[in-house]
């Protein structure tokens, strides 16, 4: 989803990235996806990734000023009850636009930036 949004067209499929996940053993039984798959899967169809660190709510619209889409994984809150991956594609004036590939209404709501920092583990993979 993020790598397809920052391109601007279809570079890879969901069912693509899963096997390529499984067989280069990034995808764990009842705990998810390692956050390897973020950090390498990007270069696979010709994008790059640079790993960043937002702790607050200006940080992550800094960071998102220089990215076409970003990556984060959820804490417990308003997107999971145990983690979750969302797709961050806008952030500025204290709101944050993300696709959800959990939930269309998610998608289509402006979180406030505060929120999305509280919730996130902290960790945002940039990509373009």
């Amino acid at each position: 989803m993020a790598l397809n949004y920052a391109a601007n067209e279809l570079l890879t499929t969901p069912e693509d990235v899963a096997s390529w996940a499984t067989e280069n053993n990034m995808v764990t039984p009842s705990v998810g996806t390692s956050w390897e798959l973020f950090r390498t899967y990007p270069a696979k169809v010709g994008m790059s990734v640079t790993e960043k660190y937002a702790a607050n709510t200006d940080a992550l619209e800094s960071i998102m000023s220089s990215c076409k889409a970003m990556v984060t994984s959820m804490k417990q809150g308003d997107f999971t009850d145990n983690g979750h991956i969302i797709v961050i594609i806008g952030a500025e004036n204290g709101y944050v636009e993300v696709l959800d590939p959990a939930s269309v209404y998610r998608s289509t709501v402006r979180w406030s930036a505060e929120t999305i920092v509280e919730q996130s583990n902290g960790y945002y993979w940039c990509i373009n």
